[in-house]
């Protein structure tokens, strides 16, 4: 049921990360920050697919012929997935809005 969702906010990060820094070089020879905008709209979207997917999951997780520990480890693995994508959502928000102020071009 509940999968790896909530590591798509933990891997929409590393791939923000590392591609912001692999752009950074490309943009400062004149590639433009666009790509790097994409990229963060991307990763963005893939970690509020993984929150919205993880609140699914908590939300229904009482439903079906289930036991109680099943539903409370649904539960539980779905109340992390959801605060690990807000976190990563945040960290993702905080690097974009870096990297408009500094744009690794300053020298």
């Amino acid at each position: 049921m509940v999968g790896n969702r909530p590591f798509a906010g933990a891997a929409a990060w590393a791939a923000h990360q590392q591609l912001g820094f692999l752009l950074t070089q490309w943009s400062c020879e004149g590639g433009g920050r666009a790509v790097f905008y994409a990229v963060s709209a991307v990763a963005m979207l893939v970690t509020l697919g993984g929150l919205f997917l993880s609140w699914r999951d908590l939300r229904t997780a009482k439903e079906g012929p289930q036991n109680v520990l099943e539903i409370r480890r649904t539960r539980l693995i779905a109340a992390l997935g959801c605060g690990a994508a807000a976190i990563f959502l945040l960290a993702i928000i905080a690097q974009t809005l870096a990297a408009t102020i500094l744009t690794g071009c300053e020298r």
